[in-house]
């Protein structure tokens, strides 16, 4: 079939994995979810929400993950949950960015 013919989406030879994918990353979600909010904080989380509240003053790493994190903090919070939750869903994004890498 020429490739113009095609249904947009996945390749057609991946069109079948679709439902093991979204196993997977439902798993990943899980596993990343899972006591999320339960232990307490950690030294590096009390740094970065540190860092965040003191203006970026002693940040030598390159300032995205920075900001980032700033604009999700601001939106939802300075708990313990959501202080950890932009690392969850880096998380989960790699796992997809991956599946997709390997294909």
């Amino acid at each position: 079939m020429p490739k113009f013919m095609r249904e947009p989406g996945l390749p057609v030879g991946h069109r079948h994995a679709i439902i093991p994918m979204l196993c997977i990353i439902g798993l990943a979600t899980v596993l990343r979810l899972y006591g999320v909010g339960t232990r307490g904080w950690w030294y590096d989380e009390v740094l970065t929400l540190r860092e965040i509240l003191t203006d970026f003053h002693n940040i030598s790493d390159p300032p995205l993950y920075w900001m980032l994190h700033f604009a999700f903090l601001k939106v939802f919070g300075y708990s313990l949950p959501h202080v950890r939750m932009l690392s969850v869903v880096a998380g989960v994004l790699n796992v997809i960015v991956m599946y997709f890498l390997g294909a």
